[in-house]
């Protein structure tokens, strides 16, 4: 099943950007995901974005898994 808005999977990737490169606060960069239309019902998303933190500069490589609760999938 695929979201029609995309309000869900971009919210958490911009909450994700916001906590990243912006420096803001897990529980801030979720109100504003929430504010602009993720729902309520995506505890998985909003538990991502809880847990989510930014790796420091250079401290990653191509291949390093950036998924905080260890149970992420490519589908």
């Amino acid at each position: 099943m695929h979201c029609r808005r995309g309000a869900d999977r971009t919210g958490t990737v911009i909450a994700c950007f916001r906590i990243a490169h912006d420096g803001w606060s897990n529980r801030k960069a979720l109100r504003e995901a929430m504010s602009f239309g993720m729902s309520w019902l995506e505890f998985g998303m909003q538990r991502y974005v809880l847990a989510f933190h930014a790796a420091e500069p250079g401290a990653m490589r191509a291949g390093d898994s950036i998924c905080p609760i260890g149970r992420c999938t490519l589908n």
